[in-house]
């Protein structure tokens, strides 16, 4: 009787067939763990920048919230709330669905606000630019209201508006007004002089000067001789 030969067992077989690693897989693994070596050198940068930028803001939030927290657990203030609660009635609000359009009417008092303090401020910073009688008294007055919070001055509305919608806008305008004022007073005052000079010289002048010099601020300017 003839022996059977058994057939050939692949190259790299195991009993129970399985297979061993192969110098195939073995590459395909080296490719591979190239592959993530790389993408974690491509990302961590960015991650570190990302982490750099976001990080302090993060963290001013973080205090912010654990220094509230901290003030009612030790009952420093009787009427400060914990910050869930604050969260949950937010919750709460959005759920009835009255937060939403809170949150719009909100946005337009700011926009119509700050559409009026723009409309009142730019021409006052203009002409505190342009007349110095105008710039000496009004100047230290606008940065004394500019350094002053918005709560100091709900008082101050109260008390000429009483509690209308007019006295809202009154708040936004005393904020606003000052700081529109004084940013574009600094801005005109940082236009180089020979600007000006040549847009006289040109018959440029009122506002149709401060448009033209205003325009022409990035360009550059040859040294005077």
């Amino acid at each position: 009787m003839h022996a059977v030969e058994s057939p050939a067992r692949p190259a790299g077989a195991l009993s129970g067939g399985r297979f061993c690693r192969g110098p195939r897989t073995g590459a395909r693994r080296a490719r591979a763990g190239a592959r993530l070596r790389r993408s974690a050198a491509r990302t961590g940068p960015v991650l570190r920048r990302l982490a750099a930028r976001t990080g302090p803001g993060c963290s001013a939030v973080l205090l912010v919230v654990g220094v509230w927290q901290l003030v009612h657990l030790l009952g420093l203030s009787p009427v400060l709330p914990a910050p869930a609660a604050v969260l949950r009635d937010l919750s709460d609000a959005w759920s009835a669905g009255t937060l939403g359009p809170g949150l719009l009417h909100s946005l337009g008092r700011c926009l119509a606000g700050f559409a009026a303090s723009a409309a009142a401020g730019v021409p006052l910073g203009l002409l505190m630019h342009r007349f110095r009688s105008v710039r000496v008294p009004l100047a230290p007055t606008l940065s004394a209201f500019q350094s002053l919070p918005a709560a100091v001055l709900v008082p101050i509305a109260v008390i000429c508006l009483g509690t209308s919608q007019a006295a809202v806008y009154l708040v936004v305008l005393l904020g606003a007004v000052p700081s529109v004022a004084t940013g574009v007073l600094s801005a005109l005052d940082q236009v180089p002089p020979l600007l000006v000079r040549a847009s006289r010289t040109m018959g440029a002048t009122g506002a149709a000067g401060v448009r033209h010099v205003l325009r022409a601020r990035g360009l550059p300017v040859a040294p005077e001789r």
